[in-house]
């Protein structure tokens, strides 16, 4: 967990400029019609530019974010930096399913470059029937997503919900399920 957490803004600009960062433009995706995730980009290209980067925040709506995400161009022709990628817990709980853990070919958007080390481990977590090894693998994985930084954990949240007094049986879960609700 080192790898994440506050840092002073002179430690990130010394990071930046030992990784050579050299103001160049990094084109946010900014979808603003979901309430949640708009306010979090909103957080997220303020803190970036305080850090020192040069964050191009583009406002868009979903749909043309769910296309804009897809491209591999460079950022002069249309490509992209930073996205902003909620999922149900359940969806990044296991090696197995989650998408954010894979590199090359098989990644989700962003393309990390292939790593076949990480793609190894997850592998052998798979076939992995021992808990205890699964759990040192997990660990390993975590530590190369990081140091690789396929992805950044901002956290979770619990989206509210309210539903009427004569409604019952609804099941607390990460997505909205139609089954086991009655009205009376």
């Amino acid at each position: 967990m080192q790898h994440l957490g506050p840092r002073p803004p002179s430690e990130i600009k010394a990071m930046l400029k030992s990784a050579g960062y050299a103001n160049e433009r990094l084109v946010l995706l900014h979808p603003t019609d979901t309430a949640t995730s708009d306010l979090m980009l909103q957080i997220i290209a303020k803190r970036l530019t305080d850090a020192g980067l040069n964050i191009d925040d583009q406002i868009m709506d979903v749909a043309t974010y769910v296309q804009r995400r897809n491209s591999r161009q460079t950022v002069d022709k249309g490509g992209w930096s930073l996205l902003l990628a909620t999922a149900p817990a359940a969806d990044m709980v296991s090696p197995l399913i989650n998408l954010a853990l894979r590199t090359g070919a098989a990644a989700w958007n962003g393309w990390p470059a292939e790593n076949p080390a990480l793609e190894s481990v997850r592998e052998q977590w798979i076939d992995s029937g021992d808990a205890a090894e699964q759990k040192r693998l997990a660990a390993r994985i975590q530590e190369t997503t990081l140091e690789d930084v396929l992805y950044v954990p901002l956290g979770h949240f619990v989206r509210n919900s309210a539903w009427r007094s004569n409604v019952s049986g609804i099941l607390k879960c990460n997505v909205p399920v139609m089954w086991n609700v009655s009205k009376s």
